[in-house]
């Protein structure tokens, strides 16, 4: 059975990766942004038993895949390792 790609993503430091390009901070901020909506709408499907909202959740998780993709690819400046989502609410 072939192994699935991997990617050299590095361990997200304790609290996040502190002070990332501009470029790297948008995309932290939309995988944030989309995860912390999709934890928010499981939440509500599973409190409510909505089938509906359990589909729109799935339907946010889907957009997670963009920002981590392009995170895992880029690597960082001056550290063995690229970026990965750091699972963190957004900020702001």
């Amino acid at each position: 059975m072939p192994f699935p790609d991997a990617r050299p993503m590095a361990r997200v430091p304790a609290g996040g990766w502190p002070d990332p390009p501009q470029r790297v901070a948008d995309l932290l901020d939309r995988f944030d942004t989309a995860y912390a909506k999709v934890l928010s709408t499981l939440e509500a499907a599973w409190a409510g038993g909505d089938a509906r909202t359990l589909g729109s959740a799935v339907r946010t998780m889907r957009a997670l895949e963009g920002p981590a993709l392009e995170l895992m690819e880029t690597g960082i400046p001056g550290a063995r390792g690229n970026y990965g989502p750091q699972f963190r609410p957004p900020q702001g």
